[in-house]
């Protein structure tokens, strides 16, 4: 379906038609908050990943704006923790980055696949979620925007930091205004809420960091924040709730989450190496962490997604002491009925 000579998908459908020079692999790999991320293939075979800005927005200049300036920060940047991007380009009247393709899922999916996370498994992924951070960190970026929907786990165990949409220099260039809230709101540090005009600091990545441990480990929030909660809650919560402790994990991993969370930046580790290192010492020492993390994606096709027990409901009336019960009932009943219709002479 074309409107304008632009191509509009319903969400989640598949589409059969090209990007540029791409062509569209089945249905959408996910969507978010101003772009759907297609899985595509060239000319010569080679597969990528589409991000394609929603074609209502691919003519405002503020969004345009932003989508180059993702581009702009990511292109140089080369780790092996980090999704790749290598094109910018403009077709269906909207804009268009073309990004390695990572076979894998997303930590959102695989707490939902398996629930709570063993310690050892969610330390090793955030080790090297902090080791891509540390090298970001380096190029004077900070990503804002770590949460489990934005790393990747592949079947060979690597990890893989993507959507750089909100990130920024940790020094000029901004394209927010003070008061903007930029990120999602229930993994910003304290500082960032209420109008914070200074320069983003590692340090809100570092406590973003905490809170996605916390949640592998958990599967819920640190502060009790809950997916009905407005804004204003969400805020209040965490400027206000310390962070609860994880019954699963010991004391020295306890100790480590509540550094990272603290809510003056200068109590936090001072960088994402220190985390790392802290995290580190809790592994086993013959623990290979990719390994590990292997070992982890391969639960996934083996086990059904966590659920809520239900106790299932007996059939009403076949238990004897129903039986006994009810006709207990009836013979009251029938005394009763059988008093009024029974005339004395």
């Amino acid at each position: 379906m074309t409107k304008n000579n632009a191509t509009v998908v319903l969400a989640d459908q598949p589409r059969d038609d090209t990007i540029g020079e791409y062509r569209v692999l089945g249905r959408p790999l996910g969507k978010g908050g101003m772009a759907t991320v297609y899985k595509v293939e060239d000319a010569e075979g080679n597969v990528f990943a589409i991000k394609e800005l929603f074609p209502e927005l691919g003519r405002q200049k503020e969004f345009i704006r932003r989508f180059r300036r993702e581009f702009e920060l990511a292109a140089g940047l080369n780790h092996p923790g980090l999704v790749r991007h290598y094109r910018l380009f403009e077709d269906n009247l909207t804009w268009n980055l073309v990004l390695e393709y990572v076979e894998g899922l997303d930590c959102k999916a695989l707490l939902r696949k398996l629930g709570p996370l063993a310690p050892d498994e969610a330390v090793a992924l955030t080790c090297e979620v902090l080791d891509a951070l540390a090298y970001l960190h380096r190029q004077k970026l900070v990503h804002r925007d770590i949460k489990p929907s934005n790393v990747l786990l592949t079947p060979e165990g690597r990890v893989k930091l993507s959507d750089f949409g909100v990130a920024r220099p940790t020094a000029g260039g901004d394209l927010t205004r003070a008061d903007a809230v930029i990120g999602t709101p229930v993994y910003m540090a304290p500082e960032l809420f209420g109008g914070h005009a200074g320069p983003p600091s590692p340090s809100a990545d570092i406590y973003a960091c905490g809170v996605f441990l916390h949640e592998l480990l958990t599967r819920r929030n640190p502060f009790g924040v809950g997916s009905k909660d407005d804004l204003v809650t969400t805020i209040a919560k965490i400027t206000t709730t310390a962070p609860r402790r994880v019954a699963s994990a010991n004391e020295e991993l306890n100790d480590i989450l509540k550094k990272a969370l603290a809510a003056e930046p200068a109590e936090r580790f001072s960088n994402a190496g220190e985390m790392r290192e802290a995290l580190e010492t809790l592994l086993p020492p013959s623990s290979i962490p990719r390994r590990l993390l292997a070992l982890l994606y391969a639960r996934v096709g083996k086990e059904k997604p966590t659920k809520k027990k239900t106790v299932p409901k007996e059939p009403l009336g076949l238990r004897p002491a129903d039986l006994v019960g009810l006709g207990f009932l009836f013979a009251v009943v029938g005394l009763v009925l059988s008093a009024f219709f029974i005339k004395v002479p």
